[in-house]
């Protein structure tokens, strides 16, 4: 069986903080492969989206540490 990031968000309470950063690492690194490869900039992917640009931003460089990594949504 393959645990997914969803399955993972959904386990968030009962993690470790190592756990939960490498949680957020494998979130950001989705992003950015998933936004390359659609070639989306920042800014048309928070279009899409409604995530703001500098969520986005914050997101993909790891410094989202104040942001909710639940309800994320899917493009």
């Amino acid at each position: 069986m393959r645990i997914t990031i969803n399955d993972k968000l959904e386990a968030i309470n009962f993690m470790s903080g190592d756990e939960i950063q490498e949680l957020k690492f494998q979130l950001a690194k989705a992003m950015l492969v998933g936004r390359k490869k659609r070639h989306f900039s920042q800014k048309q992917l928070s279009e899409v989206t409604g995530v703001t640009q500098v969520d986005i931003i914050r997101y993909e460089s790891g410094e989202g540490n104040q942001i909710q990594y639940v309800g994320l949504p899917k493009v």
